[in-house]
């Protein structure tokens, strides 16, 4: 797709910020990216993740790469091959939320569905909320379901699938979690 397509994909989706935006929380968030993964639909997917957080106050700071062994508070997005997991068919993406750092993305089952960029930004979100939380937890509606329905899905290609106010609430408990922590960790070094 060329610029003038992903420039009005951003606008359609409400993705595009104000430069100057300052939010109270601010999450570090790698993706090593796989060259099978087109760079367009990666790129629409992590403006539709960003959208997703922007609603509720909180900032992504993407890089691209793996972060350093010793790097804290961050959260690292792979793509991985789903046939060498022993997961249900229908699982698109494995958060490891007791560990609070890991996300394992199965490109091979997104590719394959329909609108993959929009599926990839809110499997993205939905993945970082559940290592935000720290619980493997799923909500009755919204980006925390545990299977989303067509209409789901239809609200995802419009950026209007939000999470609950449990999950936010969780997500912010968690962010203030992991800021304690991390600064505990500064100050006995």
């Amino acid at each position: 797709m060329n610029a003038a397509c992903l420039v009005f994909l951003l606008l359609l989706c409400g993705t595009v910020l104000p430069a100057k935006q300052r939010f109270e929380r601010v999450l570090t968030v790698y993706l090593d990216p796989d060259p099978v993964v087109p760079a367009f639909t990666r790129m629409a997917a992590q403006s539709i993740t960003t959208s997703v957080f922007a609603r509720i106050g909180i900032g992504l700071d993407w890089r691209m790469g793996r972060p350093l062994k010793h790097a804290e508070g961050v959260i690292a997005l792979r793509f991985v091959n789903a046939c060498d997991q022993a997961l249900p068919g229908d699982t698109l993406a494995i958060a490891f939320p007791y560990e609070g750092t890991r996300i394992h993305l199965f490109w091979d089952r997104i590719a394959i569905r329909s609108h993959p960029e929009a599926l990839l930004g809110h499997v993205m979100a939905h993945e970082i909320a559940h290592l935000l939380q720290g619980v493997a937890r799923h909500s009755e509606h919204g980006i925390m379901k545990a299977h989303w329905s067509g209409e789901d899905h239809s609200a995802m290609r419009m950026n209007a699938l939000v999470f609950e106010d449990t999950d936010v609430d969780l997500i912010r408990s968690g962010l203030d979690n992991r800021r304690l922590h991390i600064g505990s960790h500064a100050a006995g070094r």
